[in-house]
C-alpha cells in the first residue's frame, strides 16, 4: 500500500517534534505487523496505543481491516479519547 505521507499521516506536519517521517512510517508498518501477527487485529476500525522514540511520545495508529486485508491507516500524535471498536494497547519497539 503506498501512502503519501504529507497529504495523509504527516498531514499539517504533525509529527514535527517526533523525528524523521520515514523512519516513523517504517514503525507504524511494523506495528501493524507485530499486532498482526499476534491476532489482535480484528475486521473493522482498530486503534494501536503505543509511545514512540527515545522520548517516549504517545502515538496512536488507527487503521481498518476488511476481509483480513488493510484497507487504509493513519497515525496521530497523542492518544485519542475517542476509541475505536478494537483497541490494542501496545509495548514500545
Amino acid at each position: 500500500m503506498e501512502v503519501d505521507v504529507n497529504k495523509h499521516i504527516n498531514a499539517n506536519n504533525r509529527f514535527k517534534e517526533y523525528g524523521n517521517i520515514d523512519t516513523l512510517v517504517n514503525y507504524i508498518i511494523e506495528d501493524i505487523r507485530r499486532t498482526d501477527s499476534g491476532d489482535l487485529i480484528k475486521d473493522g476500525w482498530n486503534s494501536i496505543k503505543t509511545v514512540y522514540g527515545k522520548d517516549n511520545k504517545l502515538l496512536e495508529i488507527r487503521f481498518y481491516v476488511e476481509d483480513g486485508k488493510l484497507l487504509s491507516f493513519n497515525a496521530f500524535p497523542d492518544h485519542s479519547k475517542k476509541d475505536a471498536s478494537n483497541v490494542i494497547w501496545l509495548a514500545p519497539q
